[in-house]
């Protein structure tokens, strides 16, 4: 839909929102066509690995072992990292981002808007209900941090090097200057 509404109207600011459950489960086949077109949208993706408006089961980013009344034995299968997904699959603008530190999501969206071309903001968070890992926002916030001293996001395989070596440093990882 959001590439749509850009096409009828190139001259909007368009956002897509939604959470790892539709945007890596159902929805996730939408991702990599939005991705490789570099449709000019800014895509909110609300990570809290958990399908918190379902009774809490694994969601396609659970870690593998997460034990949920709908997976007593814990999950089995492999998490999806969302933002390693959109570097792969070409994205030109990606941020990962703790939704605790509302500064840094303002300035990363505001330089993601400037971009022209996909921008892909990948949002961690917690489900305060369901969540058995992150159990509150200082749990989760003892786990993230910024990038690297000195780290340059103007080099693909650098981001994706990041994205591999560490899973919860924030910041923007990617920015395909034009």
């Amino acid at each position: 839909m959001s590439t749509g509404i850009k096409l009828a109207n190139p001259d909007l600011c368009v956002f897509a929102v939604g959470g790892d459950g539709d945007g890596l489960a159902i929805g996730g086949g939408h991702l990599p066509h939005i991705i490789r077109r570099n449709v000019d949208v800014n895509y909110i993706l609300f990570d809290n690995s958990i399908y918190g408006l379902t009774k809490g089961q694994p969601s396609p980013s659970s870690q593998r072992g997460l034990k949920t009344k709908a997976s007593p034995q814990g999950s089995f299968e492999e998490p999806l990292n969302a933002t390693l997904m959109a570097l792969s699959y070409g994205a030109t603008f990606v941020a990962r981002l703790f939704a605790g530190d509302p500064d840094s999501i303002t300035a990363a969206i505001m330089e993601g808007v400037r971009h022209k071309g996909f921008s892909f903001f990948h949002v961690y968070t917690t489900c305060l209900t369901f969540d058995k890992q992150f159990k509150t926002w200082d749990h989760l916030k003892s786990w993230v941090h910024p990038l690297p001293e000195g780290y340059g996001p103007t080099d693909r395989k650098a981001a994706i090097m990041q994205v591999l070596d560490d899973d919860f440093s924030m910041g923007i990882l990617y920015n395909k200057k034009p």
